[in-house]
């Protein structure tokens, strides 16, 4: 098994040991699940996004540490999640897979590693997963309260209709709006 094979099932298995082996031996940390993850059905993930989505900071503090970019996208990804366990992916970025989760220390990483609050959606991910912390983090580093999606929708939009009422008062108190 090649050194880039042995990274990806590390960082799907949060295996931090394997991790760092893998990224001793040379595997690139830049690399992405093409298909192979097991919850994901198709296209590019990125490895720092599959970190994020597990919560495993310090498998994501690794990849960073060895060259991993933190506002590297999922590329033309769409994978409707069939439990919890599963991977709804979205041309997002880790930042937004942790936000959307409600990962903290791994928002709070990212960011302090250059991460970028507004190349995608990652607004609206928090807004969505409820967490006043971290829309109060992202809003703070730059995060457009008012962005719309693809959708024609706000991150208040999606904090309100999730019942997130501090995600709500917070996005309302930076200016949020719903039309």
């Amino acid at each position: 098994m090649s050194a880039d094979e042995q990274l990806r099932e590390a960082v799907e298995a949060g295996d931090v040991e394997a991790v760092g082996r893998a990224l001793a031996a040379g595997a690139d940390p830049k690399a992405r699940i093409r298909g192979s993850l097991k919850h994901v059905h198709r296209d590019e993930v990125p490895l720092t996004a599959v970190a994020a989505h597990r919560g495993d900071v310090d498998v994501l503090a690794l990849l960073l540490d060895a060259g991993a970019h933190p506002n590297a996208q999922c590329v033309e990804f769409r994978c409707y999640p069939f439990s919890d366990d599963d991977v709804a992916f979205h041309e997002d970025t880790a930042l937004g897979v942790a936000a959307e989760r409600g990962h903290e220390d791994v928002v709070e990483l990212l960011l302090a590693r250059g991460a970028k609050p507004d190349m995608y959606e990652e607004i609206h991910s928090a807004a969505k997963g409820g967490n006043p912390r971290i829309v109060e983090a992202l809003l703070a580093a730059g995060a457009p309260v008012n962005r719309r999606n693809g959708d024609a929708k706000t991150a208040l939009y999606y904090a309100d209709k999730a019942g997130h009422e501090g995600a709500v008062e917070v996005l309302i108190a930076a200016g949020g709006k719903t039309t």
